[in-house]
């Protein structure tokens, strides 16, 4: 919550107030650093001066006057909220929306950490012996968390985890003698933020010994100064992992697709059985050809090839004949080298493109730092994987995820334009000049580019043919026999001013007719 305040004969402040459980926090900025967006809250006091501050001791109740009104901030319970009161000390409204009816509920203080006297613990730790001693100081002792009773129970030399009904008296004595010497050194010693691997983890007013002598830190003159420095830091820190959890997401729902997609694959192995199984079902319809009904949709006929002649059972089209029904299925797998070289095509392709997804993976798993996650998160919005308005063009490995991918004889590259600007992007902006560009004759069509390496270098002649079939595939031409298919090197493509995009006009080229195959 952002508060304006004006102080007399000054420029605008703001008074910025953050209820989070983890990271509460009470701070003066001047107007021109605040950036977040204005909303109405407490019109009445927006503008006025600010009053005096006081804190309840021990508690996490801030209170400060402004104007007639006064302002209650609570830090503590699973309800936060700020109250403003009236000149009567009335609830006039809430920052939140309150969950009692009548006051808040006031913080539960058992011990003040100043004055308390042995007798006193014993009988609450007693009462509460269940609790560990980390968790028993937490809740009993007023203004204390986690961290100041680890570095308690570190000066009295005692474990965190012993139960609460174990301390004893001379325990107890040692406890009160330490928060007295700690509540001193709060109101000596600087502020320090404590890293860990370069990253914040703890600010204190005091030295926290249990963190080790080696532990790192950074001392500052105040506490506005600190806390400004750590809020940017821990600000910081919740985009790193929000951002992290967000990419490792997309990484492994990539990774999970890919070998669901590998998964699936039929082997080499495979289709030869396949094709057996089918021309096997061909020749039953045909042996028994007379004894099938006509227009039935399922039979179970006897395998007279087999010596177990056990029942097979085929489906039927019921408005073809047995003959054609027979023929479909000794055409099914007539192209069985074709299925062959697509079902390679797809693996590999796949086994390339999950190897960078895994390395991703590996990237973040050691990123350590916002600048290292926020390259990854650039990688991925230039390969497409996250929504962005614009595409990148300084990276060309993430670059050339923007497109479709193939693999061609283990080792050819071959990049598909998706759109008519995206074929713009492919050709020139991606493409080497000696690179070999592929596209369906008189047709509209994806732009493919096969990636040489070098100018000498050629490609064999079925990986043209691939190539090119792979092009005819993405074109409009895709459900026809044979297409021609027009390839040149990439430096003899122009682009026409004041034309469509992926609008082109090409020179020196030559002409294959193929075979549409999708490959994948």
């Amino acid at each position: 919550m952002v508060i304006s305040l004006r102080p007399a004969e000054q420029e605008e402040v703001f008074l910025r107030i953050s209820l989070q459980i983890q990271l509460p926090y009470l701070l003066l900025y001047p107007g021109h650093v605040v950036k977040d967006p204005r909303t109405e809250f407490f019109p009445e006091i927006s503008g006025t001066r600010l009053g005096l501050f006081s804190i309840i001791p021990f508690d996490k109740i801030i209170r400060s006057t402004v104007g007639i009104y006064s302002l209650e901030m609570y830090f503590f319970g699973h309800h936060p909220n700020i109250l403003l009161m009236d000149e009567y000390n009335l609830i006039n409204a809430s920052f939140k929306k309150r969950t009692t009816n009548g006051e808040e509920k006031k913080h539960d203080l058992y011990i003040n950490p100043t004055s308390f006297n042995t007798g006193q613990v014993l009988e609450l730790s007693r009462q509460r012996g269940d609790h560990v001693l980390v968790d028993f100081l937490n809740h009993h002792f007023g203004g204390f968390n986690s961290l100041l009773s680890r570095e308690l129970c570190h000066r009295c030399d005692i474990a965190t985890d012993i139960r609460a009904q174990n301390l004893t008296a001379h325990a107890i004595d040692r406890i009160q003698q330490a928060c007295i010497t700690m509540i001193t050194e709060m109101e000596q010693q600087p502020v320090r933020i404590y890293f860990d691997q370069h990253q914040p983890t703890h600010i204190s007013l005091l030295t926290l010994h249990h963190l080790g002598k080696d532990a790192e830190y950074q001392i500052f003159d105040d506490v506005n100064s600190a806390w400004k420095e750590y809020i940017h830091f821990h600000q910081k820190q919740i985009r790193f992992h929000r951002l992290s959890g967000r990419l490792k997401e997309v990484v492994q729902n990539r990774l999970d697709y890919l070998q669901r997609s590998l998964d699936s694959m039929i082997e080499s192995e495979e289709l030869d059985q396949r094709k057996k199984d089918a021309e096997l079902r061909g020749n039953l319809l045909l042996t028994h050809a007379s004894k099938i009904p006509r227009g039935s949709r399922l039979v179970e006929l006897e395998n007279i090839f087999s010596g177990q002649q056990e029942l097979i059972r085929i489906k039927l089209n019921p408005a073809k004949s047995i003959q054609a029904n027979a023929a479909k299925y000794f055409e099914k797998y007539k192209d069985i080298d074709q299925k062959r070289l697509n079902a390679s095509v797809r693996k590999e392709t796949y086994l390339k493109e999950s190897g960078y997804w895994k390395d991703l993976a590996v990237k973040l798993e050691h990123a350590r730092s916002p600048a290292q996650i926020e390259k990854i998160e650039k990688e991925l919005i230039e390969r497409g994987s996250l929504q962005s308005e614009q595409i990148g063009e300084d990276r060309e490995e993430s670059l050339s995820y923007s497109f479709r991918r193939l693999l061609l004889g283990k080792k050819w590259e071959v990049f598909i334009g998706k759109n008519a600007q995206n074929n713009d992007l492919l050709t020139f902006k991606f493409a080497n000049k000696f690179d070999l560009w592929f596209h369906a004759q008189g047709v509209a069509g994806s732009h493919l580019v096969l990636r040489l390496g070098s100018k000498n270098t050629l490609p064999p002649p079925e990986i043209i043919e691939q190539a090119a079939s792979a092009a005819a595939f993405f074109s409009s031409a895709k459900h026809s026999g044979m297409v021609p298919v027009n390839y040149t090197q990439v430096r003899y493509v122009r682009k026409v001013k004041n034309t469509l995009p992926g609008t082109v006009l090409i020179s020196n080229e030559k002409t294959v007719f193929v075979k549409p195959q999708k490959f994948i």
